[in-house]
Order: structure tokens, then sequence, then C-alpha cells
């Protein structure tokens, strides 16, 4: 069973990570209970390897398998009273195309993605983007990057006027 909980991989309770065979998140932090409670990138990279001996296959394989695409992540500077506004404004902005508000607001563009994610934790806001292609994932950056800009700033000048 794969159970996917949102947050930061630090001061998870032991007990709690001894039920589980393996934790980890998205910046390349494993956890193997059954070898310590703390990230351990040698004894993750070890696993790999002994992950791959059981289909006899190299890293080189397995690299080859992954096929290219654009990512990038973008911490844009937002304060917290600004947040909110800023979400209904990209959730507007996803209501005519394909999205999900599970976390965060994510818009689908053919196989293309962003996402937009409050930060929980400092006055900021991250913008992921994906896709296939480089200059389509270039151009959706930069597109929603500067909406999102554009935003910050009208909010800005509403709240000078009061």
């Amino acid at each position: 069973n794969v159970i996917l909980e949102r947050g930061k991989l630090r001061n998870i309770k032991a007990n709690l990570l001894r039920q589980f065979y393996f934790a980890g998140d998205l910046e390349g932090r494993f956890i193997f209970p059954e070898f310590s409670l703390s990230p351990d990138a040698v004894y993750a990279s070890i696993k790999l390897l002994e992950f791959l001996s059981f289909t006899n296959s190299a890293v080189s394989e397995l690299l080859s398998q992954i096929p290219d695409f654009f990512f990038k992540h973008v911490i844009i500077s937002c304060p917290g009273a600004k947040k909110a506004k800023l979400m209904r404004k990209i959730a507007e902005e996803a209501m005519e195309k394909r999205a999900s508000f599970i976390d965060g607001v994510k818009i689908f563009f053919d196989g293309d993605w962003i996402l937009l994610l409050p930060d929980q934790f400092t006055d900021n806001i991250h913008l992921f983007v994906q896709s296939s292609l480089p200059k389509k994932g270039e151009e959706l950056l930069n597109q929603f990057h500067r909406k999102i800009e554009r935003w910050i700033e009208e909010n800005k000048n509403i709240i000078a006027k009061k």
C-alpha cells in the first residue's frame, strides 16, 4: 500500500515511521526505517542498486527509460495577506480548464501542467511547471509567472487605496 501525505519529512514520530518500509519526499530525502529513522543518501543508493539487481538491470538502462521533459519550480514572494486572493484568482483562471484543487491549484494543458501552491511556512508561493517540450514549458512558466506578478501588484494597489 502507498500512503501519500503532504508536508515536510521532519519531526515525524518514530512510531509512525516504523509502520512503513519506506518514506521519502520530493526533495530526494529517503528513509528506510529498518535501517535508520533519518534520511540516509548512501543507504538509499545501496537500496536502489539492490532493487535493480532483482531485475538484472543497470542504472543506465533505468535512466534511458525516463523520457526527457521540462520541469521548473519557481518561488515567488507573496505576502501572507495576499495569498488567499491570489489563490482565488488562479482558481478562477482554472474554472474553464481541466484542473485539480487538491493540493493548491493545478491546471492541465494537453499533458502539460502548472501547479500553484502557497507556502505554509513563509511569505512565498511555489509555481511548478511540467511540459513534454522545453519551449512549451518556458512559455507556460513565463505566462503564469507574469500573471502572478500582475495579480500581486493589482492587489497591492487595492490595499494601498483603502
